[in-house]
């Protein structure tokens, strides 16, 4: 990830007369582009008309090169022969996440009071922000989609991403990409970009850290890039990101999602610049590298952010330095075949990432790494997004357990330490309490067998089918 945004908008196609398909010719289903209420919501509406009254009502729905499918129904519905009906899906980033660039495949489906099901025509749009004027240009490997007068960015994206595919692609991972085109959703600034992504967490946004461009969630043929962003280049942010999708196609299944060092130590790989290069050298001279049993996520804190990059970019260099491309490419290989990452990193090159933190730090003219390396400042994962109802309070740390000093020697050297006392004390009193609990146990036990002597047997219980009306429609 190097950039944050996205929005919404709909490129649809013009409301049309659809004839249905099904048991009646005379259904005619009449689709409107869906309204976009961008980012919180997508309406899609239709008309339908019949020569039969008209019981029920569905949109059916699948975002392309994603095997993800849905279906929704209206809000309120009255059988008829002519309905109008509007279907509201959730599109908000912090609650069910549609990402820009994703093309929508959908069709409304009809039932009839004969028990017969009318499907509409199939329909598509791309879902982009609405009020701007979409342009685009393109090639077989990339489609870039941009607004306003940025025609000559996108033609620099293509010629990046033809020359990231190359060398990176099939020169290092050797790999061919799994959907093509990859769509570009280019935007005017990081703050435009990032009113399309889920939140990152106050501490993680007061940071001052921007991100230029980002790669939305498991999408391995959509990249979202700010043209204007901190000063850098904005091409740099286009290799990068196109480098993650490169990364999936080349060594991610649905089992085995590569660690966080990898993915972007090779991202950064990609890019024509390395400005992260110069956080990642000061902390091999304060000899400050983070833990690499850390490295599988990022840092949650931001102060580790550009570091952890430089690091992991650093690392990638090194495998491939010394040990080889064929090495990398076949670990690529392995995870991709469903093999677990840290059984394919020990298969291909003979150590553990505790190995290879060793061989790396010895490189670098650095000590081993102790057991407690507290600098990191990582966690496990990202700092969870505040919900709707605004951020949760972090629960009070425990004071520490006030711990009883011992007494001075008063120099007499008979006497018991009077903490060693109150301990004899405790133990002691500890001893009666646990003999009288025992004996009232024992005296309540008695008196529930006697009580429980006279009742019958309960009846056996029975548990309720689960009712499928009840189940989620998506």
């Amino acid at each position: 990830m190097r950039a944050v945004a996205a929005a919404f908008a709909v490129l649809v196609l013009a409301v049309t007369l659809l004839p249905a398909t099904g048991a009646s010719a005379d259904t005619i289903i009449t689709s409107s582009p869906p309204q976009n209420d961008y980012p919180k919501t997508l309406r899609f509406r239709a008309e339908i008309a019949a020569d039969q009254q008209i019981t029920d009502v569905t949109l059916r729905f699948t975002l392309r090169n994603r095997g993800l499918s849905g279906y929704g129904k209206p809000d309120s519905f009255t059988p008829g022969t002519k309905v109008s009906v509007t279907v509201e899906i959730d599109t908000n980033p912090n609650t069910n996440w549609v990402p820009v660039g994703n093309e929508f495949a959908y069709h409304w489906e009809a039932t009839l009071a004969d028990g017969s099901v009318v499907q509409g025509k199939e329909e598509s749009f791309l879902f982009l922000p609405p009020g701007r004027d979409w342009q685009k240009a393109g090639n077989e490997l990339m489609t870039v989609y941009y607004h306003g007068e940025r025609g000559n960015t996108a033609n620099k994206y293509l010629a990046a991403a033809a020359d990231v595919y190359g060398k990176i692609g099939q020169g290092l991972l050797k790999t061919q990409l799994r959907h093509v085109p990859v769509k570009v959703v280019l935007f005017v600034n990081p703050s435009e970009l990032a009113e399309s992504q889920p939140s990152k967490g106050t501490t993680f946004e007061a940071s001052g850290i921007v991100t230029c461009g980002y790669r939305p969630g498991s999408a391995d043929d959509i990249v979202i890039v700010a043209a204007s962003c901190s000063g850098g280049s904005s091409v740099d942010t286009l290799r990068h990101e196109f480098g993650h999708i490169l990364n999936a196609s080349a060594g991610e299944s649905s089992l085995v999602k590569l660690p966080s060092w990898l993915d972007e130590g090779l991202a950064v790989t990609a890019q024509e610049e390395n400005d992260f290069a110069s956080a990642y050298r000061a902390a091999v001279r304060r000899q400050q590298l983070l833990s690499f049993d850390r490295l599988s996520s990022p840092p949650s804190d931001p102060d580790q952010t550009l570091l952890f990059y430089g690091q992991s970019q650093a690392m990638v260099d090194y495998l491939v330095a010394n040990k080889g491309t064929d090495k990398l490419a076949q670990l690529m290989q392995l995870t991709k075949a469903n093999t677990r990452f840290d059984t394919a990193f020990r298969q291909v090159y003979g150590f553990d990432m505790k190995g290879f933190e060793a061989e790396f730090r010895a490189a670098n003219g650095l000590p081993p790494a102790t057991s407690a390396t507290p600098s990191s400042g990582q966690q496990a994962g990202p700092t969870p997004a505040p919900t709707n109802g605004g951020a949760q309070s972090a629960a009070p740390t425990a004071a520490p357990t006030a711990r009883a000093q011992a007494a001075a020697d008063d120099g007499d050297g008979d006497g018991l330490d009077p903490l060693a006392i109150g301990a004899i004390g405790l133990a002691a009193f500890a001893g009666l309490a646990a003999v009288f609990l025992f004996l009232l146990s024992q005296m309540l036990a008695n008196r529930r067998l006697a009580a429980t002597r006279s009742l019958p047997e309960p009846p056996a219980f029975t548990r309720p089918h689960e009712s499928e009306g009840d189940k989620p429609g998506r």
